[in-house]
């Protein structure tokens, strides 16, 4: 039985397909921006890319914190 991802990766599936674009493509956006603040992210995501709040700061926490859940296979 797998288990079910807790944290961040929690939202991921529902990311994918209420925006149409894989995780990994998110983080690499995110990387891209050139900011480095959790808000500042969070903020850039939502007005930049239409995301929800807690959408945003799902992707924001794993892109801030590596390592710190299983990297996601999508």
């Amino acid at each position: 039985m797998t288990e079910k991802p807790k944290g961040p990766p929690s939202y991921f599936p529902s990311i994918e397909q209420k925006y149409g674009r894989p995780i990994p493509e998110w983080l690499e956006t995110l990387r891209a921006s050139g900011l480095t603040g959790h808000k500042q992210l969070v903020d850039w995501l939502k007005a930049e890319h239409g995301l929800g709040h807690g959408h945003a700061n799902a992707l924001v926490a794993y892109h801030l914190s590596p390592g710190k859940w299983p990297a996601y296979p999508g």
